[in-house]
């Protein structure tokens, strides 16, 4: 699959509790930059929710990025390696102890992750995460990830990989197999 170069992509409920805002304001101010990127919003609203999704639209429209960034709605769970795939960064905004399986789908997908989670910050080190709620710590992770060479994006994708074979399905049942066998 080729990777829209400089793409990223925030999959997941378009709430408030999800806080894609927090992605728009940073990729205000990259546009402000010049630098170059288009962004993926993927996701509807929850029905508590409903006219944040028209915030957001407002917020990119503000802050002049609609040539840069695209809302697709809601699609189906089965469908959302579709968008993960061509997509270089993926970035979760929820706060820590909301470790969204989000995370670990874009992860399967190829994509390098940003993400505020402490959890997952225990997991991968502190390469991938920005400070919760903070617009222009996520612009500087984004724009430093947009900015790596082909080698550093493999070796950071490889950390990724390694964190998911870590706690893959198989490797779970091993370890409650001893467990088990232990008591």
């Amino acid at each position: 699959i080729a990777r829209i170069p400089r793409s990223i992509i925030f999959l997941g409920r378009l709430d408030e509790s999800k806080r894609p805002d927090v992605l728009i304001e940073a990729l205000g101010i990259l546009a402000q930059q010049k630098l170059p990127f288009t962004a993926t919003f993927v996701g509807g609203s929850s029905k508590s929710d409903a006219t944040y999704t028209d915030k957001l639209h407002v917020q990119v429209e503000r802050l002049e990025m609609k040539d840069k960034v695209i809302f697709t709605g809601a699609v189906p769970n089965t469908e959302t390696f579709r968008y993960y795939r061509p997509h270089e960064i993926f970035v979760n905004c929820s706060r820590s102890g909301m470790f969204d399986k989000t995370i670990f789908k874009a992860i399967a997908c190829g994509c390098m992750v940003l993400a505020t989670s402490r959890d997952f910050a225990d997991l991968v080190g502190p390469d991938f995460i920005f400070v919760d709620n903070d617009s222009e710590g996520l612009a500087k992770k984004i724009k430093e990830f947009l900015n790596l060479s082909p080698e550093q994006r493999k070796k950071l994708i490889s950390v990724l990989g390694n964190c998911i074979k870590d706690h893959s399905l198989p490797v779970l049942v091993d370890r409650l197999t001893k467990e088990m066998n232990m008591k």
